[in-house]
């Protein structure tokens, strides 16, 4: 949903979507100060910050927010937003709101089970790694770290390939 606050009229103004995502009726214009209760204090408190240095900066944000609903639903939220400047003064904020519970959720799922997956591989009484059809290493056991000999430099970057593992060895003269 979009979103702008009017800051020489101190008003505000969603879009439909926005209304559906806080559960409101559509058509009804909240007023300014209405936004805030959606959020707990501390959140609120990251909102005012961070909308205040988008002023200050004129630097855009992207924000993760936990919300309620005006039903009682416990969402999460992002926000993205930025100030609209008319001849060196900022006039507007305007930006986007998006629920992205589902999308969290999701990656919390993920994050357990990986976090499940490594606790398997490093309790396993062996060496284990496994490499894609690329020949990157996408999960290892640090009993294959130890057995190899291999440096933490070699997991230092964001891919670890068959062949850095290789070259190294190779450089230790072990081919």
């Amino acid at each position: 949903g979009g979103w702008e606050v009017d800051l020489r009229a101190s008003t505000l103004m969603w879009s439909d979507q926005t209304h559906r995502i806080h559960d409101v009726a559509i058509g009804s214009q909240p007023a300014l100060a209405d936004w805030s209760r959606y959020f707990a204090p501390a959140q609120r408190a990251i909102i005012e910050m961070t909308a205040g240095e988008c002023i200050a900066q004129r630097t855009p944000w992207d924000l993760e927010l936990p919300m309620t609903t005006a039903t009682g639903r416990s969402i999460w939220i992002r926000s993205v937003g930025a100030v609209e400047v008319e001849d060196g003064r900022p006039v507007r904020l305007v930006g986007t709101l998006q629920d992205v519970t589902a999308a969290r959720a999701m990656r919390e799922e993920l994050r357990r089970s990986n976090t499940v997956l490594q606790s398997i591989l490093d309790n396993l009484p062996c060496g284990l790694s496994v490499f894609d059809g690329e020949l990157r290493l996408i999960a290892h056991n640090q009993q294959f770290r130890s057995l190899l000999d291999l440096p933490e430099t070699l997991f230092a970057g964001p891919v670890t390939l068959f062949e850095d593992i290789m070259r190294n060895n190779a450089a230790r003269g072990e081919y």
